[in-house]
Order: structure tokens, then sequence, then C-alpha cells
């Protein structure tokens, strides 16, 4: 990608802000700057299912060159990119009205969706000391321009994600958020935050689960102006028990919360607030130490979080962006 693509994907993710200065650079793509202060690294990349996709977007009239018999740049896209004849039929009648020629491509599986979205992960992570060098937070952007990951509803954009051993190398990455930039079915663009929806989907069984072993403590997260210190402890540990990493807390006006990649939760008695920090990284206030659990409580915790495979949740966080 060119430093023009790159900024275009950014601007997609990041809405405007006055106190925004973002300077461009190498490793990572992008570092963020507010009084002159690094608070934000961005990375960008692309995702695709072949290299040979790459080759019909990016070299001018090449799709229409092969569509005409012309010779392939690369060996692989007598393959990738054959060309076939096709029939158009008009959707009255069983008589064809015309045949042209086409590039046919299967949509690759659930599995085979997730496997190549890992690979990017994987390549990117191994760059991650270089990143984090730059800025103590790193954002990590992933334009699917194979519309891999097209989809009617959000669980079938998430499921392959969440239920692949891919899910761990998200919600464990060293990327602050890792978005996602695609496309649902019925048009436009979307940004997915994809360690703030798995960890967001565990939180909601864990929550659920909270309130099947010990109701009494699940009812006093949203029963008081200010949500219960236990509770949300017992959350907080089950969800690093599930995930093997410890996620942050995070307080608001003293009010107990979780840090999600990049948005936050709290609980109150007006119900679950969502804010989202995409561009205020350095505005959360992070809680150092968890309070000590009873005995008591440490053993709903292992209940919850040995039960949490058996559930599925989806909450969608694909949030709706100008595509260019």
């Amino acid at each position: 990608m060119d430093k023009d693509d790159e900024r275009q994907v950014f601007d997609q993710v990041y809405r405007p802000h006055d106190q925004w200065k973002v300077a461009p650079c190498e490793v990572p793509d992008f570092i963020c700057l507010r009084d002159d202060k690094p608070v934000l690294g961005v990375e960008v990349t692309e995702l695709w299912q072949h290299e040979t996709d790459a080759r019909l977007s990016k070299v001018s009239g090449y799709f229409g060159s092969l569509l005409d018999g012309g010779e392939v740049i690369h060996k692989d896209d007598r393959v990738i990119a054959k060309v076939e004849t096709i029939q158009i039929v008009p959707h009255d009648s069983l008589e064809p009205i015309a045949e042209v020629p086409a590039i046919m491509r299967k949509h690759p599986s659930p599995a085979e969706r997730a496997r190549l979205l890992g690979a990017v992960l994987e390549a990117k992570e191994k760059r991650s000391s270089d990143y984090l060098n730059r800025c103590d937070h790193v954002d990590l952007v992933i334009d699917d321009r194979s519309m891999l990951f097209l989809f009617s509803d959000f669980e079938q954009l998430i499921r392959p994600i969440s239920g692949d051993s891919i899910r761990k190398r998200v919600t464990s990455s060293c990327f602050r958020e890792i978005f996602l930039l695609t496309h649902p079915e019925k048009g436009g663009r979307v940004r997915v935050p994809l360690k703030a929806s798995l960890l967001m989907e565990d939180l909601i069984v864990l929550e659920e689960l909270l309130s099947e072993e010990a109701p009494e403590l699940s009812d006093q997260l949203y029963s008081t102006p200010f949500s219960n210190h236990i509770a949300v402890s017992v959350l907080v540990t089950a969800l690093e028990i599930v995930n093997g990493t410890s996620p942050a807390t995070c307080t608001e006006e003293g009010q107990p919360g979780i840090s999600l990649g990049c948005v936050t939760l709290h609980w109150t008695n007006q119900g679950k607030v969502i804010r989202d920090y995409t561009c205020m990284p350095e505005q959360v206030a992070f809680t150092k130490d968890q309070l000590l659990l009873s005995s008591d409580a440490s053993s709903i915790v292992e209940r919850i979080a040995a039960r949490r495979s058996g559930y599925q949740a989806a909450v969608s966080l694909a949030l709706p962006i100008q595509a260019p």
C-alpha cells in the first residue's frame, strides 16, 4: 500500500479530532500525537484471498486484459483468475440472452477465512516490538479487500473468528485493538473492533452465568449508583481465566469497569455504559490493583469460567464508516 491508500483507510477508522496530529511513519504506518507526544500508533494492512486479487485490483487494466485473452502477470493467475464463459439469463426466463467472459471465484469456507486472517495477524505480531518501541498503544487496521467477511448479520461475521483458534490470538494480542474493515450485504462499509467484540461476548456470557450462580451478586451490578466492586472483580478474574490474559480494569468517576480493546464497559443503575475510546487512548484511567476475592467469590469465579465454553453470544460492534 502507498501512503495515500494507507491514509484513506486510517481516516475511515479514526474520526477527525482537533487535538490529533497525525504523522506518517514506517513502523508503524502512523503516529498520532497530542501536544507533540505520541499517544497512538496505527499499522494499516490489507487482507486478500490471493495475491492474484491484489494484482487484479491494483494493476491498471489487468482485469480487462485477462477477459480479452491477454497474458498473465504471474503463473498463479492462470489458475486463480481463470477466464470462463458464462450465460446471462433474465430472472423471468430460462433462455440465455448473452454469453460473456468472466472470472469465477468460490467464496472460502469459514475456516479458510479465519486462517487467512490469522496469517495476517501472525505476520504483524512478529514486528510488534518495533511498533511498541515507538508508542505504548498501537492499533492494527486490516482492510478486507477480497470481501472475505461479507456478512448479512453480525454473528455470521464473528463466528468464524470466535470459534477458531484465532480467537486467542486476537484477545491476547499486543495491539490495543484490531479493526477489521469489511462489508455488510446491504451495502456500505463497517469497522469491527475484533478484540472488543470477542471480549464483549465473553463478558456477556459470564455475566449471565453469574446471574445463575450468584443472583444477589449479579443484581448489585445495577442496583446502586456505583457498580459493585466485588461483582466486577469476579467478572474480571473469570475473563482472565477464560482468555489466559489479564484484562485492564478502569475507573470513571470512581466507578469500576473493564477496558475491552478500544472500548470500556461500566455497569450503572441505568444499565451498561459502553464508551468508544478509539481516538482517546490516554483518557482511560486504569486501575492497577484488583480487590482480593474471598474464598466464596473465588469459587464463583471458577464455576462461571468453567461453564463459559458451553455458550455463545454475539454483540454487534460493527460501526458504519464513510466509504471512499
